[in-house]
């Protein structure tokens, strides 16, 4: 009983953002920002992601961010974090929004 509740503390204390808001709003904002910084700089230079304007009645594809908190060793390592950019394609019909 004694490891459940260190367990479920430990995972209280560790908390992922599910938005971008929440992101601003936590205490280490200032890494994630950084992490979701990394992450842009990254598709940017793969050449993966370019912006582009809206081609009139078309629907651009929505795009989230998903954010995850990898635990170091205390002592030995930091913590990683890690942000995710993903296009969410369904919001496109194809023959309508794309050929």
């Amino acid at each position: 009983m004694v490891a459940f509740v260190f367990t479920t503390r430990e995972e209280l204390e560790r908390h992922e953002p599910k938005s971008y808001d929440e992101v601003v709003n936590n205490k280490q904002s200032q890494n994630w920002i950084a992490t979701m910084n990394n992450e842009l700089s990254f598709l940017y230079k793969n050449g993966s992601w370019v912006l582009a304007d809206n081609p009139k009645g078309k629907k651009l594809v929505t795009c989230k961010w998903l954010f995850k908190l990898k635990e170091g060793i205390p002592g030995v390592e930091q913590a990683i974090f890690k942000a995710r950019l993903v296009g969410r394609s369904f919001t496109q019909c194809e023959g309508i929004d794309y050929n």
